[in-house]
């Protein structure tokens, strides 16, 4: 993107830099990266493994509100309103580390 003679930003519509901390997968990804190759995990890495797996927590906690309030609420109102819904599959698959 650029700027205009008026100082207005021009630019193609659809092109966008988003320039964001990594998620959560992406945190566990790179201490993954950290200690592949090593024969011991060091205490650092313990502590940083700790800390990831807190926020997890919290972060499931929301994913498991979401999934079993709030699709049903926008259900709901879809359903109100003729629109089909959200389907939301029953089994979930299994994490295997």
């Amino acid at each position: 993107m650029s700027r205009d003679g008026g100082g207005r930003i021009v630019g193609h519509p659809h092109r966008a830099v988003n320039n964001y901390g990594n998620g959560i997968n992406g945190q566990f990804g790179f201490l993954l990266g950290q200690i592949e190759g090593h024969p011991g995990l060091t205490q650092p890495v313990r502590e940083r493994l700790a800390e990831l797996e807190k926020s997890w927590a919290a972060l499931k906690a929301d994913v498991t509100k979401f999934e079993t309030v709030e699709v049903d609420a926008f259900n709901d109102l879809l359903k109100r309103a003729g629109v089909g819904g959200v389907l939301m599959t029953t089994k979930k698959p299994k994490i295997v580390i």
